[in-house]
């Protein structure tokens, strides 16, 4: 295992522990980095970490990775669970940015048109997405049924439809029907 500390370019750096980056036989340092670094996991933890920092502090780097590790092997294996709890506990906190920005915006019904239309502007985008993660959600627990639909083509060589209603197939215009002058009769 090869030890590696993230750079200090960012502009918001987070302290936190030595990833450590496992090395397979015949890898080098940078190969194996670059494999950690190229992966979806690594970058999605540091993404998480980083926005987890203002509420819970710095997070250990290799316990991230783990977790999260762990969380996708679940989710490939068919266990959804962890992708369901996250979707309802985001469709809640959702509807809940929903209600407050709704309320905010009737504060100011009255007295500032533009930031009472802004403030519904955003409420309805969260009420949008709060849709659009319970309908995600319903989507997993109760998938669509997928039909295949098999069907033989019988003709054996050239075949012609005619979708015209009013050519019979001499040629002739269609004749009223005499016991019901509503439909035509076609040759």
């Amino acid at each position: 295992m090869r030890s590696h500390m993230p750079s200090a370019s960012s502009q918001q750096e987070i302290t936190c522990a030595t990833l450590q980056v496992p090395l397979s036989p015949g890898q080098t340092d940078e190969q194996a980095l670059a494999a950690q670094a190229l992966s979806a996991i690594l970058p999605s933890a540091i993404t998480a970490r980083f926005f987890a920092a203002p509420s819970f502090g710095a997070l250990d780097i290799n316990s991230s990775v783990q977790t999260l590790r762990d969380a996708c092997h679940r989710a490939m294996s068919g266990n959804l669970s962890d992708m369901e709890t996250m979707l309802a506990a985001q469709a809640y906190a959702l509807n809940n940015i929903f209600g407050e920005l709704a309320r905010m915006a009737l504060v100011n019904i009255g007295q500032n048109s533009s930031v009472f239309d802004g403030l519904m502007r955003l409420a309805f985008k969260a009420q949008a997405q709060c849709r659009c993660t319970t309908l995600a959600l319903a989507e997993i627990q109760h998938p669509r049924s997928t039909s295949f639909v098999k069907q033989t083509n019988i003709a054996q060589g050239h075949q012609q439809v005619n979708n015209c209603p009013y050519e019979s197939v001499s040629g002739e215009p269609p004749s009223e029907n005499p016991e019901n002058p509503t439909k035509r009769t076609i040759g």
